[in-house]
């Protein structure tokens, strides 16, 4: 029996799937192909590629798209989170003189109460609370650095919001649709366009390649096993 892999990369199974759709086209009625036939491919690769008839741009380029959208977030984020963690560095420098410069029971008024001035992953919940401190002892600030609690304020607002930013783009690029209405990404275009080439485009591909087709489908006895077998 003659083996042929199904590709499973998304340039590979493109090729393979543009391949298959011309052998479709040209052997599907002669092999009796009924259900994986050439419409149903065409409808699977516009769906991926777009179709410049009708000024679809692809399930493929949507995906793009919001990649960038989703990474362009992630800078923003990134860079507002490094702002954060260098304000909150800068306002530990500064209040150490009055509460000691390693931690004790008086850092606890700050929001440290893990016996260590280290700075979280997420530094949002501890601007609000040295902006709680810095309300409660306006003499600690520092207006010239901006170690403010107005600063603190707008700092832990703009990381708030780059998070929602980049967690929105994260849900719109899982939920990235196509056309249609379906969802659709590369992996689902992987998994259906497989099941297409599997069922029914290499009957045809073989049909090409061998130019012996002239049935529909042929049993044979396998002289390895001697079972009945389907074969090209």
């Amino acid at each position: 029996m003659t083996r042929r892999s199904v590709a499973r990369t998304y340039p590979e199974i493109i090729l393979q799937a543009q391949n298959i759709l011309t052998a479709l086209r040209a052997y599907e009625v002669e092999l009796g192909i009924h259900y994986n036939t050439a419409v149903r491919l065409e409808v699977e690769l516009s769906a991926a590629l777009g179709d410049p008839a009708s000024a679809s741009e692809g399930a493929q380029a949507e995906l793009n798209e919001r990649r960038g959208a989703l990474s362009a977030a992630r800078e923003s984020r990134d860079a507002t989170l490094a702002a954060a963690r260098a304000f909150c560095a800068n306002a530990i420098d500064t209040v150490k003189p009055r509460l000691g410069r390693r931690w004790n029971a008086k850092w606890l008024a700050v929001g440290f109460t893990r016996r260590s001035l280290s700075i979280p992953r997420e530094p949002a919940a501890l601007l609000c609370d040295l902006r709680a401190y810095f309300l409660s002892h306006p003499g600690h600030e520092s207006a010239d650095l901006g170690l403010t609690a107005v600063g603190a304020d707008e700092l832990a607002a703009t990381l708030n919001a780059r998070n929602a930013t980049k967690r929105g783009a994260f849900g719109t690029k899982r939920s990235s649709r196509c056309a249609g209405g379906c969802r659709r990404c590369t992996r689902s275009f992987v998994k259906s366009c497989r099941a297409t080439i599997i069922a029914g485009g290499f009957s045809a591909v073989a049909a090409q390649s061998t130019k012996a087709c002239r049935t529909r489908w042929r049993g044979s006895a396998c002289a390895r096993d001697r079972h009945r077998t389907k074969c090209w």
